[in-house]
């Protein structure tokens, strides 16, 4: 039996990692830390937190469509025009932020090596451009691992 490809398992294993480094991060910090910006160039806690909660709500909405669908064309959407669209600016970190990791994650578990494969077409203006399965799971697990890190750095210089 083929394996899954490396990246994947270490994909799911920072998917799954998130919201306990978020926990971690923000653990023990007054609620008005969280919207401290350090300057005017730098995002908050909760700046960060919303931007990952527009992320996979957007990558992760794609990797569902890659699942349902056989080679789906997908209309591109920015996280960032996305985020204007919702509340999470003014949201405390909760519970729907790990309800959707683990939706993700069980719609992620027990996929075969063919099914990492499996593609879309992502439109964005005029242009068109392939995207895997591995691919989007690997932007989510790497965009949220490096601003897991900016959170706590961002908290570090708060206190």
């Amino acid at each position: 039996m083929d394996e899954i490809p490396a990246e994947a398992t270490e994909y799911l294993a920072l998917l799954a990692a998130t919201p306990r480094r978020i926990e971690a991060a923000i653990q023990g910090h007054a609620a008005e830390a969280l919207h401290l910006r350090p300057d005017d160039k730098t995002w908050s806690a909760s700046d960060i937190l919303a931007h990952l909660r527009a992320s996979v709500d957007v990558w992760g909405e794609e990797a569902r469509t890659i699942l349902a669908e056989h080679n789906p064309t997908i209309r591109h959407l920015s996280p960032r025009t996305w985020i204007r669209k919702t509340d999470y600016m003014e949201l405390p970190l909760h519970s729907s932020f790990v309800e959707e990791r683990r939706d993700l994650l069980g719609a992620l578990t027990d996929l075969s090596p063919d099914d990492w494969q499996r593609s879309a077409v992502v439109k964005q203006g005029g242009r068109e451009r392939g995207k895997t399965l591995l691919f989007c799971v690997g932007q989510i697990a790497l965009h949220e691992d490096a601003h897991c890190a900016q959170i706590s750095e961002v908290l570090q210089g708060a206190a």
